[in-house]
């Protein structure tokens, strides 16, 4: 059972993977990926590392704590790529392919970028939707590509790829309240609660 419930999660990352690459290749700017929280960052992973290959350079954002960066840890695990860096102020980081860095230091950073991701999914958000595209328009780079990944839509009116929190994409029933008139403590034994 866990040897088909790990196929079935696969083929949902090549799935919307392949549909990431699709707009990499195009020509929008702009795409929303939403999905469950600390969910399938794998999706990302291609994009990163087909953007590395090219020598384009990539920059993420993300609220996660600096030494455990969900990205990083895939990368440091799964290739030999090792040309990334955090931002800090003061630093160079002119040859670095992939440079990460957190909401607050993202005005700081310069250079140009093929590609920014913002990864909002790992992490509590600190920052609200128009917070978070006023720091997009103020360090806005013309020739980049903006992917914003997270449980809500960013650029509205825009592409976006929703991640179903289920395998099969059937929504999650809400629960429902039951109500009684029955007292609980007065009308049900001990025994039988």
């Amino acid at each position: 059972m866990v040897d088909y419930e790990r196929g079935i999660q696969e083929e949902i990352i090549r799935n919307f993977s392949r549909d990431v690459l699709e707009w990499v290749n195009g020509n929008e700017q702009f795409l929303n990926i939403i999905a469950p929280p600390y969910g399938l960052s794998s999706v990302l992973f291609g994009v990163i590392i087909s953007f590395i290959k090219r020598g384009q350079k990539v920059l993420y954002v993300t609220n996660e704590d600096n030494e455990k960066i969900d990205m990083i840890e895939k990368l440091k695990k799964g290739t030999e790529f090792r040309n990334y860096a955090h931002f800090r102020k003061g630093g160079y980081y002119r040859d670095v392919l992939l440079l990460t860095c957190n909401f607050e230091n993202i005005s700081s950073v310069s250079g140009e970028f093929k590609l920014i991701v913002i990864d909002e999914s790992r992490a509590y958000p600190k920052y609200t939707k128009q917070q978070i595209l006023n720091i997009i328009d103020n360090t806005y780079r013309r020739n980049a590509k903006y992917l914003y990944f997270s449980l809500e839509c960013l650029f509205d009116n825009l592409r976006e790829i929703i991640i179903p929190v289920r395998e099969n994409s059937i929504p999650l029933s809400e629960p429902k309240i039951i109500t009684t008139r029955i007292d609980l403590r007065k009308d049900i034994s001990f025994y039988l609660y």
